[in-house]
């Protein structure tokens, strides 16, 4: 009778429990379902006032009814808007637009109402003036005031996703009674089965069929060992949730990040217009929603770059800019495997803004990929420049970021700049101000190989400090010349042009000058006549050193006019090493 009777209690507070999850469980759906049609028909009023403003704005004015009226009627048959009415500063109905008909809304049904005054639109934001105080404001925004609007959205009981709510609302309740009755049939299991055991237990005790002793301490020890383990899988997997939550919370914050400098920056273009084509606008569109895909491609980082420069030299030359481009780390000669389109269209971005801020002045790059962990590696970026608007630039922090403040200029709110950084957080990249040096990291993974690295070939450095000045009019020759001459150890410098050769010359003191046959090719005379001239003032006259496959450039006037020597391609490393160290180490060389 008694067993009976607590069964009896226990499913009656079963029943009751149900009800009330079912209770809370809609009244909970309801609320969020009014709320989230409240915030819905609001994100509407919005997007059709902002829409409509300039046509009532006209209208009102002017006080024409028919143009007002003839604004609306693009609302008829909205599903969302009951009514709209439009009043002038009299509360005169000018034009008014009611679809209560249309969507079987009695004229008794509360409607959700939002109201916005129709202001004249300023030439210019006197908000913004700090000589004006807020009486004044008030005034003169009350002079501007052409009339209001009041919009009457559609209630969610006459919304068309009404009937998609409803079978939302009984899915909810049918999964509540599923799961409330699983649950039901597997608790009477598990006290049914408890009973069992207990009754079990019980009787073995009465029976004195196992010492009370030993059964106590296995039941002790057991359950401690249940209890540590449910507590340590529970703290695990607390973990696991927070760092998820962790990580879903950065996301979101990018993509707001994100869509706000998107929204600052077009209303900072509709307050200042500045002077962009279409496919500027377009291209900073494109940077803030490119999608970095999945189909990623090894490439060889200092190539890219190399293919990058080359294509800007004109800009580069047109600017006036010296670039100089340099490679490290024990992973500059693994590939990368990243996005190859996006991660050039970056660089290409980057590179040619840098040489528009560093114009008239010399622009430093450095690569450098060293080994993370595994086949990872980060790649940064160094940018160096002595160029003013770039010191600015770092000072102020102002290049890659966009503010209303700064001024438009190639350092700041520079549109290809801010397109550029986003491009690099879609790669996982970051950028870092240092005093001097803009720093850029980017985690990448490198091809694995077996092969051996470039340059493993053993070869010391030189002992004597040597200072080399290099041009050579082919990217891919000079590109393994710098990398023989980082591993010999000598300091070096590149020039693009030959009037470049020329001013380093007269400013800066170089051991020796390693150009190839393009140097002395279609010679002009007044340049070399200043060449030879620079040399021959010099205490001690700085070496040439010609590097070429074409041997037949020893014979020509030019290479003996100027005491050079030779040097065949392609390059020889100990053959090199040699050639410095007879004349850079020999006075009489």
């Amino acid at each position: 009778m008694k067993r009976t009777k607590y069964v009896n209690q226990y499913n009656l507070a079963f029943i009751l429990a149900v009800i009330a999850l079912l209770f809370i469980a809609n009244y909970l759906f309801t609320k969020v379902s009014q709320q989230q049609h409240y915030y819905q028909q609001q994100n509407l009023s919005q997007t059709i006032m902002a829409n409509l403003t300039i046509e009532l704005e006209y209208g009102l004015s002017f006080g024409n009814k028919v143009d007002l009226k003839n604004s609306l009627e693009a609302l008829r048959n909205n599903q969302g808007l009951a009514m709209i009415t439009v009043y002038d500063n009299q509360n005169n109905i000018m034009a008014q637009l009611d679809n209560r008909d249309l969507l079987s809304i009695p004229d008794e049904e509360e409607l959700i109402y939002f109201t916005q005054p129709i202001e004249q639109s300023p030439s210019s934001s006197l908000s913004d003036s700090l000589l004006l105080n807020e009486e004044i404001l008030q005034s003169v925004k009350l002079e501007r005031r052409l009339g209001e609007v009041t919009l009457g959205m559609t209630p969610l009981e006459y919304s068309p996703t009404t009937d998609e709510l409803q079978t939302y609302r009984a899915l909810l309740n049918t999964s509540i009674v599923v799961l409330m009755v699983l649950l039901w049939g597997y608790m009477y299991y598990r006290l049914s089965y408890t009973s069992r055991v207990m009754k079990k237990m019980t009787e073995s005790l009465n029976r004195s069929v196992l010492p009370r002793n030993i059964l106590y301490n296995t039941k002790t020890q057991e359950a401690q060992a249940l209890i540590k383990a449910i507590i340590d899988i529970f703290l695990q997997n607390k973990n696991f949730e927070h760092q998820l939550t962790l990580l879903k919370t950065e996301v979101a914050q990018a993509r707001r990040d994100a869509n706000t400098e998107l929204q600052e920056f077009l209303g900072f273009l509709l307050e200042h217009p500045i002077e962009h084509d279409d496919e500027t606008i377009q291209l900073f569109y494109q940077s803030i929603t490119q999608h970095i895909g999945d189909r990623k491609s090894s490439i060889w980082s200092r190539d890219l770059l190399k293919q990058v420069i080359t294509e800007l030299s004109g800009l580069a030359k047109s600017e006036n800019v010296t670039i100089y481009d340099t490679y490290s780390g024990d992973r500059i000669n693994r590939q990368l495997i990243i996005d190859k389109d996006n991660f050039k269209r970056f660089l290409l971005l980057l590179v040619e803004q840098l040489i528009r801020v560093c114009a008239g002045h010399q622009l430093s790059i450095s690569f450098d990929q060293r080994q993370a962990i595994k086949d990872n590696t980060i790649l940064r970026i160094s940018i160096e420049s002595d160029a003013d608007n770039f010191i600015q630039g770092i000072t102020t922090q102002s290049l890659f970021h966009f503010s209303h403040e700064a001024p438009v200029s190639c350092y700041s709110n520079n549109v290809h700049l801010i397109a550029a950084k986003h491009l690099l957080r879609k790669f996982g990249g970051e950028y870092f101000y240092f005093e001097k040096e803009v720093r850029i990291e980017i985690p990448v993974a490198t091809l694995a190989t077996d092969e051996p690295e470039v340059w493993t070939e053993s070869v010391s450095p030189i002992e004597t400090d040597i200072s080399a000045l290099i041009f050579d009019s082919d990217p891919i020759d000079k590109m393994v010349l710098m990398g023989y001459l980082e591993k010999l150890g000598v300091n070096t410098e590149k020039a693009s042009a030959k009037q470049v050769v020329l001013q380093k010359i007269r400013h800066e003191k170089f051991d020796v000058i390693m150009v190839n046959s393009d140097f002395l090719n279609e010679p002009d005379p007044f340049f070399f006549t200043n060449f030879a001239s620079e040399l021959n003032d010099q205490e001690e006259q700085t070496k040439i050193l010609v590097i070429s496959s074409d041997s037949s450039v020893q014979n020509t006037e030019l290479f003996q006019s100027l005491n050079a020597h030779y040097l065949p391609k392609p390059i020889d490393i100990h053959q090199l090493k040699s050639t410095l160290i007879n004349l850079c180490t020999d006075v009489n060389g």
